[in-house]
C-alpha cells in the first residue's frame, strides 16, 4: 500500500516514456489504490477476498483487516511454537 511495485505510476518514476494510465480505465492513472480497489481487471480477487472476509474491503478499513489477520497468524504460529517446545 506504499505505492511502491509494479504499478504504472511508481514504474513512470524510471521510465518517463511509459504511461500511468491503466490500460483497461485509460481515465485512471494505475496506482496501488485504483487496482486494490478500483480496477475491473482484478474484480474477480475482490470478490474472493469479499467472500472470506464477509466484509469489502476499503482503504478505511484495509489496516484493520490487515492486523485482524496478522494477529491470527501471530496466535496460531507462537501456538504451533509452544506445542513443539511441549513436544520436545
Amino acid at each position: 500500500m506504499t505505492g511502491h511495485g509494479f504499478f504504472k505510476h511508481h514504474s513512470r518514476r524510471y521510465d518517463y516514456n511509459q504511461s500511468a494510465q491503466c490500460p483497461v480505465c485509460p481515465s485512471s492513472i494505475e496506482n496501488a489504490e485504483h487496482v486494490f480497489y478500483r480496477c475491473p481487471r482484478f474484480s474477480e480477487e475482490r470478490e474472493r477476498l469479499h467472500s472470506l472476509l464477509h466484509e469489502v474491503m476499503t482503504p478505511e478499513n484495509t489496516t484493520r483487516l490487515m492486523l485482524a489477520v496478522a494477529s491470527v497468524a501471530y496466535s496460531v504460529v507462537t501456538r504451533l511454537r509452544d506445542e513443539e517446545t511441549k513436544r520436545r
